[in-house]
């Protein structure tokens, strides 16, 4: 990654064009404005421009409206941001890197599969929530399941301190829970 400075220049015969300076003398431009009064302040603003995979980044000197403006969309961005826990949203027409065509739209499996793995986790919060209510041991005996254990009479009657014939009772209840609630 390479980061290019760009500021106006000084010299009167330049009329303030931008001409690219060392990290070093941005450095110090930058410490020398941290003391002047906002008005005298030269401001600066930050661009990441992608090439393929790599990525480069440009500092760019701007008067103070189009640094404030710049500055305000990036705080929109950030709030943004904050407000969804690191939730990124992304433009369908996007274009997909290194393709000239295909776009992210083109890319996303068809919803009805979303659509099903969604209703999925949901019929299976709301049935945990039903057994946690239901008997204290049911969730335990459903997350035995899921894992696709083979002795779970013997480990219900372990855990609840009875015995298998009773367990077998138990795990037959929860068996008829579990019919109920899914018809």
């Amino acid at each position: 990654m390479r980061t290019t400075y760009l500021v106006k220049s000084d010299s009167p015969e330049m009329n303030g064009a931008l001409v690219e300076i060392t990290g070093e003398e941005w450095y110090e431009i930058t410490k020398l404005n941290a003391s002047l009064p906002k008005a005298n302040r030269r401001y600066f603003i930050r661009d990441t421009i992608m090439d393929g995979s790599e990525s480069d980044s440009i500092v760019i000197e701007v008067d103070r409206s189009e640094y404030r403006k710049w500055k305000a969309e990036r705080q929109t961005l950030w709030r943004h941001s904050k407000d969804n826990n690191g939730i990124v949203t992304l433009s369908l027409d996007m274009p997909i890197i290194n393709s000239e065509t295909l776009s992210l739209m083109d890319t996303i499996e068809g919803t009805e599969a979303a659509e099903n793995a969604y209703f999925a986790g949901k019929v299976i919060e709301d049935l945990k929530a039903a057994l946690i209510e239901w008997k204290p041991w049911a969730l335990d005996l459903l997350e035995e399941y899921l894992k696709g254990s083979r002795h779970i009479t013997k480990w219900l009657a372990d855990q609840c301190g009875v015995s298998e014939q009773m367990a077998r009772r138990y795990r037959r209840s929860f068996e008829e829970f579990v019919k109920k609630f899914l018809a």
